[in-house]
């Protein structure tokens, strides 16, 4: 098994958070206490085994770690796709609960009619990312239709989902709604042409990113295939076009604006540990920045409505029903 390179994650100190999302897992792959390796699947997708032919199912069983049946399907679209990232958060997670597993199973797959795109800035100093969905009946969105969204599926057990749900601002009930909070939908994910699964799906609480009002801005690292005519930039392109026309900070030779700014606010507060992050929302550049694009530059679709996330194209759950471990990882054939 290979090492995890855990300083190339954008939430080490090392790593850039302009990396956001980071390189796609685009292999299926077993990561385990910090290392990780390939690994072969049968064609129903049900069975996993090591280059040397051994059974994760059993690796999993001397491990004493939930099988793969008992494992939640959740998709993951933006920071999560990338191995360094959703390592990089688990081995965090297991710092403050050791009972929390290190070891999971990662799925290449894609969703039709779907694109990852803008939403807003986050506390780390990059645009984040919704899943932006539609399908042939909606009546909405009609430049997505067609396109082949390229995600990943995690495996992760009930432990690792509360962790994720966590770091996603997934509301708890009973409690007060964070500043950047997710819902979750069941979603039709394509592991294959041929094999599909449900899996959950983070619906963010925001309205997308429009600097026209018409079209959302994708990710140029995100190759998603049939793309329409809408604008795909870089992390930089977004910080420009965004200072460009919010007028937040000067432009200076040699610093990115809004984004460097943020990114030496938040290594300070990383001082104090990870969930001290947080506290970025009482940053005044942030609150500025944040509630300037949620005011004037969103995403109205055809329909004149400016939704968030998933609304209105899957069922978004209660909140009661988020925390709930499912849906359980089971591929269908066609």
């Amino acid at each position: 098994m290979k090492q995890i390179e855990f300083e190339k994650s954008i939430y080490d100190p090392q790593g850039n958070p302009l990396d956001y999302p980071g390189d796609i897992i685009s292999n299926p792959l077993f990561i385990s206490d910090g290392r990780y390796q390939q690994i072969k699947h049968s064609d129903d997708f049900c069975s996993f085994y090591t280059s040397e032919g051994s059974d994760i199912r059993q690796i999993l069983q001397q491990k004493n770690v939930p099988a793969i049946p008992e494992r939640i399907a959740q998709v993951a679209f933006g920071a999560n796709r990338n191995l360094e990232n959703i390592a990089w958060k688990l081995r965090e997670y297991k710092r403050t609960d050791n009972r929390i597993s290190q070891d999971f199973i990662a799925l290449p797959a894609y969703i039709n009619h779907a694109d990852v795109v803008a939403c807003n800035i986050g506390y780390w100093g990059y645009v984040y990312s919704g899943l932006l969905t539609t399908h042939e009946h909606a009546g909405i969105r009609q430049y997505l239709l067609g396109t082949k969204c390229p995600v990943v599926v995690l495996l992760l057990d009930k432990m690792q989902l509360a962790a994720i749900h966590h770091s996603e601002g997934v509301v708890i009930p009973g409690q007060t709604q964070p500043g950047v909070s997710c819902g979750i939908s069941d979603i039709q994910v394509h592991l294959h042409d041929s094999v599909t699964c449900i899996a959950q799906a983070y619906s963010l609480s925001l309205p997308f990113l429009s600097l026209d009002g018409e079209y959302p801005i994708a990710f140029e690292t995100v190759k998603t295939e049939n793309r329409g005519d809408y604008p795909s930039m870089s992390q930089a392109e977004m910080f420009y076009h965004i200072n460009r026309c919010i007028h937040a900070e000067q432009d200076i030779d040699g610093k990115l604006p809004i984004a460097d700014t943020l990114r030496c606010a938040n290594l300070l507060l990383l001082q104090r540990g990870v969930c001290s992050t947080r506290e970025m929302e009482q940053h005044p550049l942030y609150a500025e920045v944040r509630t300037a694009l949620l005011e004037h530059y969103t995403l109205k679709d055809g329909d004149g409505i400016i939704r968030n996330g998933l609304s209105d194209i899957y069922p978004v759950r209660s909140a009661e029903d988020n925390w709930k471990p499912s849906p359980l990882y089971n591929p269908i054939a066609k």
